[in-house]
């Protein structure tokens, strides 16, 4: 019974811990895949928490809520010239057969 409760313990921990930060690097560009996504490329990997097939880019999906908020953040950076980290979550998988970050929130910094 014990081992049962520790091994749910990993588990919960495991999943309540997914997703981290990326690292600060700056965008090479911006693609917006018609309605359904967003994909922000860098000039070289950001940090790879969660594992996804690529990290040289990172998604913000169409559903966000935050959307117009995390292109213009974007966008901004890239005009400016500084770098720009993310936390990430989980992978979404791209319509070109490999997984990226999916960005959860952007800080922009020199």
């Amino acid at each position: 019974m014990k081992r049962i409760c520790f091994v749910l313990m990993l588990l919960l921990c495991e999943h309540a811990n997914a997703g981290g930060g990326s690292g600060f690097r700056n965008i090479s560009s911006i693609k917006i895949e018609g309605s359904s996504f967003i994909m922000i490329h860098a000039t070289s990997a950001w940090s790879n928490p969660d594992g996804c097939s690529k990290s040289d880019q990172a998604m913000v999906l169409m559903s966000d809520n935050a959307r117009q908020e995390k292109l213009s953040l974007a966008i901004s950076a890239y005009m400016s010239g500084k770098k720009i980290g993310f936390w990430l979550s989980g992978c979404s998988q791209t319509p070109w057969g490999y997984s990226v970050p999916n960005v959860y929130t952007m800080t922009v910094s020199d």
